[in-house]
């Protein structure tokens, strides 16, 4: 840390300011060291990857309207504290001398809070069938979720409720409920079911804060465009809850079947999970380029070309991205993505965005 006026800052350190004078003299973080203060400007020199932030307690708060002038004129602060930050006191100017990473972070109005994306994983699994072989732990999926710097993960079975589990709802409600803020819910429903399927999804949805309904036709053998399947997409659709169907290679999972149900109900969101697999990518895109109502999901397809392909035919706000974790890293799927090589603001939506304009839009 240097300072123009060393006999300023004894004067603050003798009046107890409200930084922490541990964070603020020792310097302990990678970020804190990086922070240059002088006269005029408080200068982000060179961020630590962004990730660490959350993981160490430490957030960074920079005013949206970086023109104000700090509160206390006669006063600069060093504005590294490990529980919060002091937002008035930073100034838009950077060092000129000193190049970094932040040289692009600093300029204009720019808000740093914002300049992090917001990952949101769209498509993970907790369940417990140990005859199956599965043992998905909501505690793996969250741990898992912060390995990557993921904000939340949407969390759904692996088996079709009443089918196999009859409390599948209720064990997908209480791993939310573990994890507050950290896990959401997708009701994984067998359509065969009729009426007590349609009466499961109403009370995930309208009682258990359910967020959107995940079909899987290989393990109901139900076709997407079935009168009992779109009967569960449109009670979804009518709580602007998206339905999120596996999409691959298997039959009745391809893109072309899965978009007889698009067409059938154009008022439901329909998402591609896996958005095509590994053979039916590029019919994926192209039935998405038909129907606007479907968008497409990015875990598990190995091929990042083609997610920039999807970002550049369709608009980044029809690409999420998602893992199918914990089974599959979400680490590795969110660097999937960023080796599509997007834009700022398309990976911005894609990463998480787009997934978070769908949940706060349930009803």
């Amino acid at each position: 840390m240097e300072r123009d006026d060393r006999d300023e800052l004894a004067r603050l350190e003798d009046r107890g300011h409200d930084l922490r004078r541990e964070a603020s003299v020792r310097l302990e973080h990678a970020l804190e060291g990086g922070v240059v203060e002088r006269g005029t400007a408080v200068v982000l020199d060179d961020l630590v990857p962004l990730l660490q932030l959350e993981h160490d307690g430490l957030r960074l708060q920079v005013d949206g309207a970086l023109g104000l002038q700090r509160r206390h004129a006669g006063s600069a602060r060093l504005v590294g504290d490990r529980e919060d930050v002091v937002a008035r006191d930073v100034l838009p100017q950077r060092h000129t001398a000193r190049a970094g990473r932040c040289e692009q972070l600093l300029q204009g109005e720019l808000d740093v809070r914002h300049d992090r994306p917001v990952i949101i994983d769209a498509h993970m699994h907790v369940d417990h069938l140990p005859a199956l072989g599965w043992s998905l732990e909501a505690a793996e999926c969250v741990r898992r979720l912060d390995e990557a710097g993921i904000a939340k993960g949407v969390v759904m079975t692996i088996v079709d409720a009443p089918e196999v589990n009859p409390r599948a709802l209720e064990l997908i409600a209480e791993a939310c409920a573990a994890f507050p803020g950290r896990l959401e819910a997708f009701a994984r429903i067998h359509p065969w079911y009729g009426d007590e399927a349609v009466a499961l999804l109403e009370r995930a949805l309208g009682e258990l804060g359910f967020k959107g309904l995940k079909l899987h036709p290989v393990t109901t053998i139900a076709h997407p465009a079935g009168a009992d399947t779109l009967r569960l997409i449109r009670v979804a659709a009518a709580h602007s809850a998206p339905t999120l169907f596996h999409c691959g290679d298997e039959p009745l999972t391809t893109p072309l079947a899965i978009a007889r149900a698009a067409e059938a109900c154009p008022e439901a969101t329909i998402i591609l999970g896996h958005m095509g697999g590994y053979h039916h990518v590029d019919e994926a895109i192209a039935v998405a380029e038909r129907y606007g109502n479907l968008l497409l999901e990015t875990s598990a397809m190995p091929y990042p070309a083609k997610i920039r392909e999807a970002v550049d035919r369709l608009g980044p706000e029809r690409v999420l991205y998602a893992s199918d974790g914990p089974a599959c890293s979400p680490l590795l799927e969110v660097e999937k993505v960023r080796l599509a090589g997007l834009d700022p603001h398309a990976e911005r939506l894609v990463l998480g965005a787009n997934a978070q304009c769908l949940l706060e839009a349930v009803r």
